[in-house]
């Protein structure tokens, strides 16, 4: 009776210990394919094409460029800015897409302007894309484009904070005439600050 008790005793603790370890290593698989660090962020890769093509995208806060952002929801005063460097050949019918990573919506949108903007042929709010005019060899551009948080109806609350993708896609001619389809992301995290009045 007394090594029945015992061993029971041993398999509720084992199988405790068991349920435990299976919740902390799922949880750690969401958060690291979940939320990106910011040392990673800013570690990210901006060159395509051996170097001979930049491309990133960033936020400015307190003069120091940064890919994770921290700001009230109803904040209109963000801008993304946008850096393209053309070192050899030339980028044309380039375009710029906003998403959330995954295939998820993303959870800032253009803020539309009617200011415009150099290097920017088109920017469609509604899609959240921006299209680039052509881009030659030794064309650097920076593009500051503004943007808000996306506010919905009902508020999904994955949407305070988020990965976001942005994606440059184009054509690329090198300097011996050959054109190759190019595309490049770049990954910011958006952290909304609600706060609830009454």
């Amino acid at each position: 009776m007394m090594n029945q008790k015992i061993l029971t005793k041993i398999i509720a603790t084992t199988l405790a210990m068991i349920l435990t370890l299976a919740n902390l290593t799922v949880l750690g698989l969401y958060t690291s394919k979940t939320y990106a660090t910011n040392d990673s962020l800013e570690a990210q890769e901006t060159f395509t094409k051996d170097g001979k093509l930049e491309f990133d995208a960033y936020y400015v806060e307190e003069n120091k460029k940064t890919h994770s952002l921290e700001r009230d929801i109803n904040d209109d005063t963000l801008k993304l800015c946008i850096s393209t460097n053309v070192k050899a050949g030339y980028l044309s019918n380039a375009r710029i897409e906003i998403q959330g990573e995954d295939g998820a919506s993303a959870n800032i949108k253009i803020n539309k302007t009617e200011e415009q903007l150099q290097a920017v042929e088109k920017i469609d709010d509604v899609n959240n894309q921006i299209m680039l005019k052509q881009l030659n060899s030794g064309t650097q551009s920076l593009v500051e484009i503004p943007v808000t948080s996306v506010k919905q109806e009902k508020f999904d609350l994955s949407n305070l904070e988020k990965i976001n993708n942005i994606k440059l896609i184009g054509n690329y001619v090198n300097s011996k005439g050959e054109t190759e389809q190019i595309e490049k992301t770049i990954k910011v995290r958006n952290k909304w600050i609600a706060t609830r009045k009454c």
